[in-house]
């Protein structure tokens, strides 16, 4: 079912947010064509990021392979004439550009109010309160969702959240704002010009699940971050990884029976080392065949963690 099919978007975005919010407006159906300077392209693709690091020109791959991808010249004599068609052409447009960018190709927030019609024009931002530039990583500081992830370390560097889970989680609020927003457009048969923000964006999608009051607790640790050794990774006689998520009673009855674990129900949920190391011991000692055999077969929410092909 492609329920945004017929939905047009001019994505005019770049790097993660935007361009992630773009793939899963066309994962719906929606006809996305991503507009890029013939001479910059997206940083991902060529320039600073992509020189540095080749696994960002794979992110734009896969960020963009369902799109079209047409490139002008920004800086051309014609961009706003060529812009205009293209902004009549949109129903949801996703802008990225630099206020001195958008103003020069006649896309500046005053003159896309002037736009007629049921459209959307969603511009993105860092943070409503700070001026200062930010990345994926400050925007997990700033809101102080990273300090779950440092609690207890002493390691120093310390390696940051595996994905970033910031820029992620801000592209599918674009996504989820740029519908929401057309359902309004198109009620009120008017053009929304609005701007939504990385920093606030996340605060709302994450804060529930860390809340005021679990912060007063000085909680870091939770099921779902190590906390009990009923939820948690270990490692097997040769290496390979298991996702141990033996939370309910039934499941853990049966994960103790084929370990030989000799544990309490109750402590499941117990925060002690030698718990942990009881569980770590009694897989540690089977090889990932053994495993597989014992576990991961058995419906009791045990996994192997698979390296993708």
């Amino acid at each position: 079912m492609k329920p945004l099919q017929g939905v047009k978007v001019l994505d005019l975005s770049h790097r993660l947010p935007g361009p992630l919010g773009g793939k899963l407006l066309a994962d719906k159906g929606a006809e996305v064509v991503k507009l890029e300077d013939e001479k910059l392209k997206d940083p991902f693709l060529e320039g600073f990021f992509a020189t540095f690091d080749e696994s960002f020109m794979d992110w734009y791959k896969e960020l963009n392979s369902q799109k079209k991808v047409v490139r002008l010249d920004f800086k051309g004599a014609e961009i706003k004439a060529e812009m205009a068609k293209w902004i009549e052409w949109a129903d949801i447009i996703l802008m990225g550009l630099s206020d001195k960018m958008a103003l020069q190709m006649g896309l500046s927030a005053d003159e896309m109010a002037k736009v007629k019609g049921a459209k959307v024009v969603l511009s993105m931002g860092a943070s409503q309160t700070q001026k200062t530039a930010m990345h994926d990583l400050n925007a997990l500081a700033d809101t102080g969702l990273l300090d779950m992830h440092v609690a207890g370390q002493t390691e120093t560097p310390l390696a940051p959240p595996f994905l970033p889970v910031a820029g992620i989680a801000f592209g599918q609020q674009i996504a989820l704002s740029a519908v929401s927003l057309l359902l309004q457009a198109q009620k009120q048969n008017k053009t929304i010009v609005t701007k939504v923000f990385m920093q606030e964006e996340i605060e709302n999608v994450f804060a529930p699940f860390w809340s005021k009051h679990l912060r007063s607790q000085k909680r870091t640790k939770f099921l779902h971050n190590g906390a009990y050794p009923c939820y948690c990774l270990y490692q097997s006689k040769n290496g390979d990884w298991v996702a141990v998520a033996a939370v309910e009673e039934k499941f853990w009855l049966q994960f103790a029976e084929a370990l030989n674990l000799k544990i309490e129900l109750t402590d499941r949920f117990s925060r002690s080392p030698e718990v942990f190391s009881q569980v770590a011991d009694a897989i540690r000692a089977k090889t990932t065949a053994e495993l597989d055999n014992l576990l991961v077969s058995k419906d009791i929410c045990v996994s192997l963690i698979r390296h993708r092909a």
